[in-house]
């Protein structure tokens, strides 16, 4: 009797078996993986200002005097001047020497220069900046 109760059960074991197999829903069809749209990364203008230029050579005073204010120090000489402006974290030198009746610009540098060793630029718009009025 157990061996006819053992195989009735295995034969129930069976069919439950096959009956699960066969009712069960297939398995979901894997969707294709979505590729990233490739947006091309583009940076942002440069908001930097140009750097500023030194006066060229031969500039009046009053031109010189209109463009970075009056100096915060001047050294007369007897056919040239010597013009300093302090700026936030540089000082500008203008040489002015005497031609005709009035002075011109004849050489201009910063402490500290620009690594070419010529004006810095950003000094130059410091001190540009300082004189600039406020709006």
């Amino acid at each position: 009797m157990i061996a006819r109760v053992g195989s009735r059960l295995a034969g129930i074991l069976s069919a439950l078996t096959l009956a699960a197999c066969a009712t069960a829903p297939p398995p979901p069809a894997a969707e294709p993986l979505a590729v990233p749209r490739i947006v091309p990364v583009i940076p942002p203008p440069s908001l930097q200002p140009l750097p500023v230029q030194p006066p060229p050579t031969g500039t009046e005073a009053a031109g010189i005097r209109a463009e970075y204010g009056p100096p915060d120090f001047v050294r007369r000489e007897i056919d040239s001047e010597l013009w300093r402006y302090d700026g936030p974290a540089c000082a500008l030198y203008v040489f002015l020497y005497r031609e005709a009746d009035t002075y011109v610009l004849r050489h201009l540098e910063t402490m500290p220069s620009a690594p070419d060793g010529g004006a810095d630029p950003a000094c130059l718009a410091s001190v540009r900046a300082r004189a600039a009025p406020l709006s």
